[in-house]
């Protein structure tokens, strides 16, 4: 290799420098590889000095190693600082983090009043029934008996099975959206509802059954008719024998035959 680069030198120098200077270019060129070769076996004698020195013994080791260490140029050695040198030899005073904690007020709590509902009472009908088809046949039997007693026959009446007052269809001309009269008790006007277990809305009067002498009494005696109600619970036993229109009301009053209020409240109440 070394050879190949002295060729292209002399190449080179030969371009350059011309034939004239050949001779001289020559003697340099030989110079220069006289000091390579030099330079080479240096090299090799350094090598073979170090494997003598591997084989000897401590004390020539001593030596050698003396003589390795003048022999061989020491180079500089520049301090290398780093980070972590810095930092082993500063120590670093870490300040305590003391925790900032923000005190959090909390809210007063103002007492919020729920209104309470407004609800309209509902009225609820009592689970109570006063009335029912064992009584209503009760009653029957009742009025046959009381009837003859009285020398009076009584039969039952209802919606669509009315009987003549004086030219007065009781109930149908007084109850009902067909009505042409109204129905009149202690001089107030009250509404009728039929009812088949006794029960109404409070306040009201719940009819349970209609019985009249009208058809079978003579034309010159005292028609009755009888209301058989229950108001809330209670039973009222209603009388009319009215024979004339005064306002367009059928006027009823509380019976005062002691045996026919005794004799209905006994059959509601059992």
């Amino acid at each position: 290799m070394k050879r190949i680069l002295i060729i292209c030198i002399i190449l080179i120098s030969f371009l350059f420098t011309g034939c004239s200077k050949i001779d001289k270019v020559t003697g340099e060129l030989k110079k220069i590889e006289q000091a390579l070769e030099q330079s080479s076996n240096n090299k090799q004698s350094e090598k073979i000095t170090e494997t003598n020195n591997i084989g000897s013994d401590s004390s020539r080791s001593g030596k050698s190693g003396k003589l390795s260490d003048t022999s061989a140029p020491k180079l500089p050695t520049s301090p290398t600082t780093s980070a972590t040198t810095s930092e082993s030899r500063s120590p670093t005073t870490t300040k305590p983090t003391t925790p900032t904690t923000t005190p959090t007020t909390t809210p007063a709590t103002v007492p919020t009043t729920t209104p309470a509902p407004t609800t309209t009472p509902t009225t609820t009908l009592p689970k109570v029934e006063y009335w029912n088809q064992e009584k209503a046949a009760e009653l029957a039997n009742f009025m046959v008996t009381w009837g003859n007693w009285m020398n009076q026959k009584y039969y039952q009446y209802w919606q669509g099975n009315s009987v003549d007052l004086c030219g007065l269809m009781v109930p149908d001309d007084v109850m009902g959206d067909s009505r042409i009269w109204d129905i009149a008790y202690l001089g107030e006007t009250i509404t009728l509802k039929w009812s088949n277990n006794g029960v109404n809305n409070p306040g009201e009067y719940a009819l349970v059954a209609i019985y009249s002498d009208a058809a079978t009494q003579p034309a010159d005696a005292d028609k009755h008719v009888y209301l058989f109600t229950i108001k809330d619970g209670v039973p009222i036993v209603m009388i009319t024998m009215q024979t004339q229109g005064i306002d367009n009301r059928l006027h009823f009053y509380e019976t005062e035959n002691y045996d026919l209020k005794v004799g209905f409240a006994a059959i509601v109440n059992d």
